[in-house]
């Protein structure tokens, strides 16, 4: 069991031995909103697992249609050189 939901079991389970009743309300509202983030967080994790996982996805069908190989990125400056007057003819 996650910490988060123990800690919320805890506090349901108190929440009942609380003298005044506001503080019973207060623990129990306590123990809700716990559960409610940890859910959350379930869900925000395995949407980052989903996206992680298409990514590898992505990632293996651009080497795939590449052939395995990227191409080669040239550099700047790196290309013939023409002079002016030749390009006036």
């Amino acid at each position: 069991m996650n910490e988060a939901l123990r800690l919320a079991a805890w506090l349901d389970a108190n929440a009942k031995h609380m003298k005044y009743e506001d503080e019973q309300i207060q623990m129990r509202r306590a123990a809700k909103e716990l559960r409610c983030m940890e859910k959350e967080i379930r869900a925000n994790l395995d949407a980052l697992h989903g996206a992680r996982d298409m990514l590898a996805e992505m990632k293996k069908m651009l080497l795939e249609v590449a052939d395995g190989k990227l191409p080669e990125q040239t550099t700047a400056g790196g290309s013939k050189r023409i002079s002016v007057p030749v390009l006036w003819r």
